[in-house]
């Protein structure tokens, strides 16, 4: 380093050149500093007096922001706005869907609790919603909410308002999330919350599943405590049309969870994406439809790269997350490997098998709460005794819309 140093002083007092390339170099370091200088000054203030909260598409809460923002001043003042349309802003009797005019890319600014906040909108071009696969191809959208230090509660305030407003005008039905090929969870609906009461179960039956989970949900710290992981598996077996669907969304609603569906059967889906899903599942429903179309025994069946071992490592493995229900569905119980469904891994098993009379009744009780006579019910009890639930209620909808 000495003979370097010796070398550049030597250059610099004897070659004219260098000496000036020197002085190039150098007066542009400092001109480069002096127009940075601003730009420092002004990232440290900002750091020092502002805060920034980031939201990301496809967190539920970026769609909150969006609405509350449609129906502020925010909406009415902004210059450069998006128009949406949205099946679930179709009020009853409407034929059309309503235009939304929502806050467009760029800078927002509002009034909220006496506090100024910026809202910046941004599109992330070279953002992907996915690693890999098709999801990789959607464009993702991020709002930057800004305010000053001291409006932290404010800003806290405001995220409540936009979460509150909009679950109260689409009510408290779970989000639905789905799998992709390559571990990712992707937002995609908020559903119609359905009461556990629409689901026509066998007497006993609903109250039966719906203490088990409560009861799972109220256990943590003595599954802890016994060092068991907290996790339940849940088998719904019966012929097709029996409400297995149903009952998963309608206990999502009613336990207020989230519900997480894994499609099998895709190309791509391979025992490491499989893994992925359940270590980074949480707080959810997780929906396995289906399964023995995925293995008979321990057969394959599906084009999927999931193996029968990275099946049940991903149920209960190392690697799995705690804290939620696994609902399986099969019409075909007899099919499944008893590794598949034992203890541990399915700890409810419950049968949906075709409705009985008492359920025909109740159903067309739902259908027609203000017939007092319980001989039309048992008539149409007696009539369709013998089909799946789906096939009665079909019925019904048709005589409904003759009607």
């Amino acid at each position: 380093m000495e003979h370097l140093i010796a070398w550049v002083k030597e250059q610099a007092a004897t070659n004219q050149l260098a000496t000036g390339g020197l002085f190039v170099v150098t007066l542009s370091y400092l001109a480069h500093q002096a127009r940075e200088l601003p730009k420092r000054l002004w990232d440290r203030t900002l750091n020092l007096i502002a805060l920034e909260v980031e939201v990301r598409q496809p967190d539920p809460l970026y769609d909150w922001i969006s609405r509350w923002l449609a129906g502020s001043g925010a909406a009415r003042r902004a210059r450069r706005l998006s128009a949406t349309t949205r099946l679930d802003h179709l009020r009853e009797g409407e034929r059309r869907m309503p235009i939304r005019l929502v806050p467009g890319l760029g800078r927002h600014l509002f009034r909220y609790e006496g506090h100024w906040i910026f809202v910046h909108r941004q599109r992330d071009d070279n953002a992907k919603g996915g690693e890999h696969g098709f999801d990789s191809l959607l464009q993702r959208e991020t709002y930057y909410v800004n305010a000053a230090r001291w409006s932290k509660e404010a800003v806290r305030s405001f995220l409540d308002t936009a979460r509150d407003k909009a679950l109260a005008r689409f009510g408290s039905g779970p989000d639905i999330y789905s799998g992709d090929d390559y571990g990712n969870w992707c937002h995609l609906q908020r559903a119609e919350p359905r009461p556990i009461g629409s689901v026509v179960l066998k007497a006993g039956l609903k109250e039966e599943l719906l203490g088990r989970c409560r009861q799972f949900l109220d256990s943590r710290n003595w599954y802890r405590e016994r060092g068991i992981p907290w996790r339940l598996g849940i088998l719904l077996d019966g012929p097709p049309g029996n409400g297995k669907t149903s009952l998963a969304i309608a206990l999502a609603t009613e336990l207020e969870m989230d519900l997480a569906v894994i499609n099998f059967g895709r190309d791509q889906l391979g025992d490491a994406g499989l893994m992925s899903l359940m270590s980074r599942a949480g707080h959810k429903i997780i929906l396995m439809e289906d399964v023995d179309a995925l293995f008979e025994g321990r057969k394959k069946k599906s084009k999927d790269k999931v193996t029968f071992s990275g099946l049940l490592n991903a149920l209960d493995g190392v690697t799995s997350s705690e804290g939620h229900i696994v609902l399986m569905t099969t019409n075909h119980p007899e099919k499944l490997d008893p590794a598949l469904v034992r203890p541990g891994r399915v700890d409810v098993r419950i049968h949906l098998a075709k409705p009985d009379a008492d359920q025909l009744r109740r159903l067309y009780a739902r259908f027609y709460p203000e017939v007092s006579n319980d001989l039309a019910a048992a008539a149409f009890a007696l009539e369709m005794l013998g089909c799946s639930m789906a096939e009665a209620q079909e019925r019904l909808v048709a005589a409904k819309e003759e009607a």
